[in-house]
């Protein structure tokens, strides 16, 4: 997934989604995933899936990145979980701790108290489930203005430290 960044002329960026990982088209009806970006795939992003499950990763996905956008900071390079420093080692943790569904509880423990609203624990109930059949977008869409405002709210934070 790529996130684009652009000026607005009414707020000071604004982002878009986009390049969801990969596309894939006239799958058999269980199969492997031919990319992925460690470490913000889903736990099952090596592993032979249903088809109809494939575009649950990408929920993961999105919801690393929600996550990443409300604590402000790259969860898997900075102090909410303790990581050995070797990429290889690393990435099996990280790998070890997405197959245990340990993610989910680090990052709801991680959300800054000045930005905890029951709409972004929703989305992240609902989104960083360790199994694709445990991830649904329908409680995101519903919860969708709360976790923009909250978003919104932790960027223009961001930005406004930052510079």
């Amino acid at each position: 997934m790529n996130v684009l960044v652009f000026k607005h002329p009414q707020r000071l960026v604004i982002a878009k989604l986009g390049d969801f990982d990969c596309c894939v088209l006239e799958l058999e009806n269980r199969t492997r995933l031919p990319g992925g970006m460690e470490p913000w795939n889903a736990p099952e992003w090596r592993d032979t899936t249903e088809k109809g499950l494939l575009c649950k990763t990408d929920i993961y996905s999105f919801s690393l990145l929600c996550w990443r956008t409300l604590i402000g900071s790259n969860p898997f390079d900075s102090k909410v979980i303790d990581l050995p420093q070797s990429p290889a080692a690393r990435f099996k943790a990280i790998q070890e701790l997405k197959l245990q569904g340990a993610i989910l509880l680090l990052a709801l423990q991680s959300v800054p108290p000045s930005i905890h609203a029951e709409g972004t624990f929703s989305v992240l109930r609902n989104t960083l489930g360790r199994n694709g059949s445990d991830r649904d977008l329908m409680p995101v869409f519903l919860q969708m203005e709360t976790l923009a405002n909250d978003l919104y709210a932790t960027l223009l934070y961001s930005f406004t430290v930052a510079f």
